[in-house]
């Protein structure tokens, strides 16, 4: 089973290996995390759940086994915090604390599990033919809601992340199992909020009794990034998507358009590299 998987990330810090997020791969699957704010050893945290995910899926070819793999990655993240938390005396609740967001690509169906916040857009293969003057067209579908409720502030707060606790109820994760598209294909694109979450979309009141919501430039960017790619004559390759992604993370930085962390990870399946092939194009 053929499957495209490419990763991009920018850090405002010295070194990416500094960065807060993580991203890892397999042959068929792609993990992103995001450490949760300035809570202690919450890059460390990123970094490993994404491994040890990445690990865990090698060995697990049910894709029905997806919402057991959580509670197995708290457990050994706890097991890995401990002696760092009893050294430093933090409180487990608040310390090794991140989201993850992974996708899978089956032979039948895409696998989806996440904790916390971020986005995973679901996009057909042929999406370049929709919306070609729109700043994001219909076909960008967010299919996470994240786990966030309202604070005393009004602010999103976490409700669901990986911490140094062990507890399995606290990354209970929301599951999804899309059927594939066997004509066009379909894309994946997974991103922490340093990208977009819905949970910090900005809203506007005109005054006319209507309201709108911001489509902010991260995401303007990336559809035209994807679009440039998928429109290209040259093959789709892992090598050619994953530096278009990361060219357009180091542009966003340089322009000031990212404040946060930033980290995208990219699954396309056989069916719309196929797809993209039928077009004029040798994949």
């Amino acid at each position: 089973m053929e499957t495209l998987i490419a990763i991009a990330a920018s850090t405002y810090r010295a070194r990416l290996e500094d960065s807060c997020d993580a991203a890892a791969m397999t042959q068929s699957a792609v993990l992103v995390a995001d450490g949760v704010g300035t809570l202690p050893h919450c890059g460390e945290a990123a970094h490993f759940v994404v491994s040890e995910g990445a690990c865990q899926l090698q060995k697990r070819h049910n894709i029905g086994q997806l919402p057991q793999l959580f509670p197995t990655l708290q457990t050994a993240l706890s097991q890995h915090a401990a002696p760092v938390c009893a050294t430093e005396s933090l409180k487990t609740s608040a310390s090794f604390a991140t989201t993850l967001l992974l996708a899978t690509n089956t032979a039948d169906a895409l696998g989806i599990a996440y904790v916390g916040n971020g986005a995973i857009f679901h996009l057909p293969g042929d999406f370049t033919s929709f919306g070609a003057g729109m700043a994001l067209p219909w076909t960008f579908a967010n299919l996470l809601r994240p786990h966030c409720t309202a604070n005393i502030s009004g602010k999103a707060a976490l409700t669901r992340h990986f911490d140094a606790t062990g507890d399995p109820s606290a990354v209970e994760p929301t599951t999804l199992w899309v059927r594939k598209d066997n004509t066009v294909g379909d894309i994946l694109v997974l991103c922490t909020d340093g990208i977009f979450s819905s949970d910090q979309v900005l809203c506007g009141n005109p005054g006319d009794g209507t309201r709108w919501q911001e489509v902010p430039h991260t995401l303007i960017r990336l559809h035209e990034t994807l679009r440039a790619a998928f429109c290209s004559p040259e093959p789709l390759t892992q090598e050619r998507l994953q530096a278009a992604l990361q060219k357009m993370l180091d542009d966003l930085r340089t322009q000031g358009e990212l404040d946060d962390d930033a980290t995208i990870g990219l699954l396309v399946t056989e069916a719309a590299i196929h797809y993209h092939e039928s077009q004029g194009v040798k994949a």
